[in-house]
Parts: structure tokens; C-alpha cells; sequence
């Protein structure tokens, strides 16, 4: 996987929207490891009966501590992706840095090397923070940005395998994972627990393959029909895993209400990002003036405001499939919007920075989440039903496929 180029021909207007996203990232950070750090403080003030908070003194933890992991973790996906330009063999970008993590995660969390308390404590406010913050900040732009790659030339060829990989194919797979977690894996899971489980392993990752397909120089055709089928599977992966969900918490569906509750999250979403998307439409269209200079940087905020009101207002306000609303949005911008767009390159490499700080954080934060969560129960045994989960799961992949 190659960086992205930053300044492009109309470079003022690139590193402009590019030094947003920077602070947009700071912003978002900040503001997770805020919230992180005031729940956890009011809950340690409840059980003390004190107000303070931290090392002990009676000070306040600072949440811009946050800043520290998130700059290491850049940092190291920059460094990562130069040197992978320079190795003898191909390696993943995501698969890189998600070891780093993980190395760094074991290096913390095995209590051998002390890595400094202002760094460990970042690294602590970003295991601890809300998942569902997590979800809300990171999703929404990682699926808009690939959404937009899409090209529709190619893609009406592929449309139908698509769509019978992403629709029928995630159910099979799903439900192949669950009987296997079910009845192979020793954990005594029940079926709804497998379902999920099975939901998560069924959607496909195309960060890295794609990137190999790439720069091997295979089939454009090929290369699309599976960018365009991660994007949908996973609005049908995490449709499957709100069921299973459900039905742990209780919830009974029978088959004809579990089809209705699918076709209401999956349809739903597909027809309010449609909406969604097409509000944007607009808004881009009346920015369209090439002598102005604010209405380049309002067609980038408008992209941006729609991937995050999709995925919002899709799954809080109306119940629906966040992920489908955010990639049908983006879907109807890739088709559209171009004719309409100042600075195409501007907003191409705004994006692929986006996506590379976004995709960096989230693998490396990954690798540090499972060392963090794995360090005490790593053993021979575990490491041999993860080889048969993923010899599995080529096998139900090559029975989808074929």
C-alpha cells in the first residue's frame, strides 16, 4: 500500500483541506479521551466519596493526553509506509501495523517495561473508550471514502456477483461460522452468541487485498467487484449481528418477523442514504462557483457532514443500518457529484488522507486492544482453534465463491 500524495497540482488548496483533517483528528481525540477520562473520574469520585481524580494529588487527569498515542500511532504508519515501498516481498499495510500494535500492547501490558505514565495513560484512555464512540468517529469516513471510489464503468459488469456475494453469501457465511462456534469451539456458546460471532467473521476486510490486487497490476474488474462487495457486506454482516443481538437480550423473532426486521434495517438504510445523499447532491451543486474561493472547502465539509449525518441520524434516529445509509450516500455522490466538484484532486487526496490516518489508528489500536485483552489467556490451545477458525473461514469462503 502506497501513501497518499498530499500536494498535487493545486497544492494550496490540497494541504488546506489536508491540515482540517488533521485537526479534525486532534478534535475527535481529544474529545474521546474527554469523555473517557470524566466517566471514569466521576465513577472513582462515587466510590471514594472525593472529587479528585488522577495521580493522587488531587488533579484532574488532563484528556488531551489522548494526543500522545494517536501522534505515536501516526507517526508509525508513516514510517511504515515508507519502509514497505523498500521490502525484498509484499506485506499488507493494515497487517503491519496492526503487529506494531500488538507488539506495543504486549510490550504495556505484560508489566515488564515501563513505557513512561504519560503514554501509558494515553494508552489506557484509548483501550477504555467508548466502542460505540469508536464505531460513530471512525466508520462513517472509512466507508464513505472507499464509497467513493467506486467506478461505475466497471462496476455494472459486476454488479450481480456483488450483490449475491454481499447478500446471500454473508448469510451463508454467517450462519456456517455460528454452527462451527457453536459445536466445534469449546466455549459453550449458544447459538445467538454464535450468530454474532459468525456475523463478524462472514465480512470481508478489502483494505489489504485490494491493495495487493494493485500493486500486482490484476484485473480493475476484479479489483472492484471485491471493493464493491466489502461495502455492502458489511451493512448485511452488522444487520445479521443486530439480530443476533437482539435475541440475546432477550428479543424472540420468528422467521417471518427476523425477514421483516432485516428488510427494515437493510432496505431502510439503503433508501435513507439514498436521501441523504442526495441533500448533499445539492448542497454541492450551489457550491459550485470556480471563482469562489470558500466554495472548494464547502464541497469537502459537505462530504464529510453527510458520511457522519448518514451513519448518525440512519442508525439513532430511525432504527435503520447506519452502514448501508452511509455507503448508499456516498454511492450517490460517486455517481453524481464529479461534474459539480472545483478541485476533483483536492478532494481525492483529502479523503485518502482521511482514510489513512483513520485506517491506521483503527488497526493499531486493534493490535493493542487484543494484546491488552490476550495477554493472560494466550496459550497453545487458543492459538490452535484460531488456526481452525481461519482455516475454516477460507473454506466457507471458497464454497460462497465457487
Amino acid at each position: 500500500m502506497r501513501p497518499p500524495t498530499w500536494v498535487a497540482r493545486n497544492g494550496h488548496s490540497t494541504l488546506r483541506v489536508s491540515l482540517i483533517g488533521l485537526a479534525f483528528f486532534a478534535v475527535v481525540a481529544a474529545s474521546s479521551s474527554s469523555a473517557t477520562a470524566s466517566s471514569g473520574c466521576s465513577s472513582a469520585a462515587s466510590s471514594s466519596g472525593s472529587d479528585s481524580c488522577g495521580d493522587g494529588h488531587g488533579e484532574h487527569a488532563d484528556p488531551s493526553i489522548a494526543l500522545y498515542y494517536m501522534v505515536v500511532a501516526i507517526c508509525c504508519g508513516m514510517i511504515t509506509a515508507k519502509l514497505l515501498n523498500h521490502l525484498p516481498f509484499s506485506l499488507p499495510f493494515t497487517v503491519a501495523v496492526f503487529v506494531e500494535g500488538a507488539v506495543l500492547g504486549f510490550i504495556r501490558y505484560n508489566g515488564k517495561v515501563n513505557l513512561g505514565d504519560a503514554f501509558e495513560a494515553s494508552m489506557d484512555s484509548w483501550i477504555d473508550i467508548d466502542p460505540h464512540l469508536l464505531l460513530y468517529v471512525f466508520l462513517p469516513i472509512l466507508l464513505f471514502g472507499d464509497a467513493m471510489k467506486l467506478n461505475f464503468e466497471i462496476i455494472k459488469g459486476c454488479a450481480l456477483q456483488c450483490l449475491l456475494l454481499a447478500g446471500p453469501g454473508v448469510v451463508f457465511g454467517s450462519m456456517c461460522s455460528a454452527l462451527i462456534a457453536q459445536h466445534i469451539l469449546p466455549y459453550g456458546w449458544d447459538f445467538n452468541t454464535s450468530l454474532c460471532f459468525g456475523s463478524i467473521l462472514a465480512a470481508t476486510d478489502p483494505v489489504a487485498v485490494v491493495g495487493l490486487l494493485n500493486e500486482l497490476g490484476c484485473s480493475k474488474v476484479l479489483t472492484m467487484q471485491i471493493a464493491g462487495e466489502s461495502l455492502l457486506n458489511d451493512g448485511v454482516a452488522i444487520v445479521i449481528w443486530t439480530i443476533g443481538y437482539e435475541m440475546m437480550s432477550g428479543e424472540r423473532y420468528n422467521f417471518v418477523e427476523g425477514l421483516g426486521f432485516f428488510c427494515k434495517l437493510a432496505l431502510g438504510g439503503a433508501g435513507l442514504g439514498v436521501l441523504f445523499g442526495g441533500l448533499c447532491l445539492v448542497v454541492i451543486s450551489r457550491c459550485s462557483d470556480v471563482f469562489s474561493h470558500e466554495d472548494s472547502l464547502l464541497q469537502g465539509v459537505a462530504t464529510v457532514l453527510c458520511a457522519y449525518a448518514a451513519f448518525y441520524l440512519t442508525e439513532h434516529e430511525f432504527g435503520c443500518s447506519g452502514v448501508l445509509g452511509t455507503v448508499m450516500a456516498a454511492v450517490v455522490l460517486a455517481r453524481l457529484m464529479w461534474p459539480h466538484i472545483i478541485h476533483r484532486t483536492a478532494l481525492d487526496n483529502f479523503w485518502h488522507m482521511v482514510e489513512f490516518m483513520a485506517n491506521t489508528m483503527i488497526f493499531f489500536l486493534a493490535g493493542t486492544v487484543i494484546a491488552n485483552s490476550t495477554v493472560d489467556v494466550l496459550s497453545w490451545e487458543n492459538l490452535g482453534w484460531l488456526g481452525l477458525l481461519y482455516a475454516s473461514a477460507i473454506v466457507i469462503r471458497l464454497v460462497m465463491v465457487v
